[in-house]
């Protein structure tokens, strides 16, 4: 290429590329693929298979180190994957949840925003993509509240319940977040319609991680007794639950039913009596029934 003037010549690139990857050189296989499809735009096929095999073995390196805990090593190997090939989503994923686990959320938000546009393309010829292209969605929103960009998790959650309308997970969020954006009429609109949906529902029918969804939508649109059936139902289920009782004690503090409430609080003080708060919620509901001495104690 340098010595006998053959930079137009799209196969000098190729092999070279191809010598790069043999000799563990990303970036120079990138970029002399690069050239080369730029001067034989024919040559795309075989090129992309080539950079494909070397991004799965890339990424299959990178997620042994993952297994032996060098999640630096891991991180230069998926990177180096990601930069190979950009038609699967799933390294770019991979780096998202490393960075979000090691509480470096614009760097996650980064790498699931990638995965997304990557998978929501994918999707489109190949519905194997779909369950990618909803997690990185879901995954996004969520770093995003992490990051306090509500204004920009809003239409990632708009996207995927066009998606997936009925998830109760992303409902949930799209409504937290139209709250810390000062939509409050978006997020009550929501939220009174998966209460209407509830009424409409058998409870038993649903796992305790809706229920208690529902539960936490209902008392958000002070439909307190909507609220309280709904955690009484997760309490019902385990009675152990700390943040199944913690709900309930609230929703009844807010009914003023004094008396549910002390029998509530009195089972979470046996879970939790160190929690100041607990002692709290118990003290009132004795104040509400006039039981001085109890609340003195």
């Amino acid at each position: 290429i340098a010595k006998e003037s053959q930079g137009t010549n799209a196969a000098a690139w190729y092999f070279l590329a191809r010598v790069y990857l043999m000799q563990g050189d990303v970036g120079g296989g990138d970029s002399a693929f690069t050239k080369a499809q730029q001067l034989q735009p024919q040559c795309e096929l075989d090129i992309d298979q080539y950079r494909q095999n070397n991004w799965a073995q890339l990424a299959n390196a990178g997620l042994e180190l993952q297994k032996k805990g060098d999640l630096e090593g891991a991180i230069n190997l998926f990177r180096d994957a990601g930069r190979l090939f950009e038609g699967l989503p799933h390294v770019v994923s991979n780096l998202g949840v490393l960075f979000a686990n090691a509480g470096k959320d614009d760097s996650a938000a980064a790498y699931f925003g990638k995965a997304l546009r990557i998978a929501e393309k994918g999707a489109e010829t190949d519905t194997a993509l779909i369950g990618d292209r909803n997690s990185n969605a879901l995954n996004l929103a969520l770093i995003l509240q992490r990051l306090k960009r509500d204004d920009e998790a809003i239409p990632v959650l708009m996207k995927y319940l066009a998606w997936d309308p009925k998830n109760i997970d992303a409902r949930k969020a799209l409504s937290q977040s139209y709250r810390s954006s000062g939509k409050t009429a978006e997020a009550e609109a929501l939220e009174n319609e998966m209460i209407r949906e509830m009424s409409q529902q058998n409870l038993d029918s649903l796992d305790t991680q809706d229920i208690l969804a529902i539960g936490v939508a209902a008392f958000n649109a002070e439909k307190y007794e909507q609220s309280a059936t709904a955690f009484s139902k997760a309490v019902s289920r385990n009675p152990y639950s700390r943040d199944a009782l913690y709900n309930l004690a609230n929703a009844y503090l807010a009914m003023k039913d004094n008396e549910k409430l002390v029998e509530t609080a009195a089972k979470l003080v046996t879970i939790e009596p160190m929690n100041e708060d607990v002692y709290r919620l118990l003290g009132q509901g004795h104040k509400g029934l006039g039981h001085d001495p109890e609340v003195l104690r």
